[in-house]
């Protein structure tokens, strides 16, 4: 069975997208299955980020709360399919923001992969066989931890990030408010806001493909917000590269932690 490497979008608001190994197989045609996004702007009103950004720490849960997903733990399933081929997985992922995740997914056919971000170092393990990740996975997988410390929301209130407002866009038949956040060193986010309840339905990101070295445009989804520990928090994400349907994540448990265990991100 050939094995390769692939971005898996575990992101998170602690929200987890993560980059790995697993088995590929053929499918005939291109996967389409859930929402197909599309865009319409409207008139180019312009939000104040700061006041959405508030609004919508307010929305998941307040500020307390919301810190708390610095260190937490999911559990669930998911579909990926780059490059047209598609594989299910089970997946448990346990996240220190900013720096530290440990992802584990279960493939159909019996593999298993972990993989450990550990500050600025990475190893992965494929049944059991353990070795340093690559350059290109590291970028990646650091990337999405960024990525994922923005999306628990109050991080934005710091002054070194710049919040530069969108037009209104409607969004899936949603109206929503968008900014790009711009941060020196890192690579530009943006993201977006349902105007009606608050709650974020998608980030937009330029990232790297593991598979190819190749820099590619991503829209992660979320969907179906349900309160878990005092959080609203998106069961499921679906996630586009350059238009194609790249994953699906379902999400069926999550603790807020106290602490992580060094030991989870040690290399054996």
């Amino acid at each position: 069975m050939k094995h390769t490497n692939l971005s898996l979008g575990l992101v998170l608001l602690a929200w987890i997208v993560s980059a790995g190994c697993m088995p590929y197989h053929p499918v005939p045609s291109r996967v389409t299955t859930g929402p197909v996004p599309t865009f319409r702007h409207l008139d180019a009103v312009l939000c104040d980020p700061k006041q959405v950004v508030e609004k919508a720490i307010q929305a998941r849960g307040g500020e307390a709360l919301l810190k708390k997903l610095q260190m937490v733990s999911f559990t669930g399933n998911g579909l990926s399919a780059p490059q047209n081929q598609v594989a299910h997985f089970k997946f448990r992922t346990t996240s220190a923001l900013p720096d530290r995740m440990r992802d584990e997914a279960d493939y159909e056919g019996g593999l298993l992969f972990v993989q450990v971000l550990n500050r600025d170092k990475g190893w992965i393990s494929i049944n059991k066989e353990v070795k340093e990740m690559d350059a290109v996975n590291l970028r990646s997988v650091r990337d999405q931890n960024y990525v994922n410390h923005l999306l628990t929301l109050v991080p934005l209130r710091e002054d070194r990030f710049k919040l530069v407002p969108l037009p209104e866009r409607r969004v899936e038949g949603v109206v929503a408010q968008g900014f790009v956040i711009k941060c020196k060193d890192q690579t530009d986010i943006t993201l977006y806001v349902d105007k009606e309840n608050s709650l974020p339905i998608m980030y937009k990101a330029r990232v790297v493909d593991p598979n190819t070295n190749i820099e590619k445009d991503q829209e992660t989804y979320f969907m179906k917000y349900t309160a878990m520990q005092g959080i609203q928090f998106p069961k499921r994400w679906v996630v586009y590269h350059d238009g194609s349907k790249s994953m699906e994540l379902n999400f069926e448990d999550f603790k807020l932690l106290d602490k992580v265990d060094d030991i989870l991100f040690v290399k054996p």
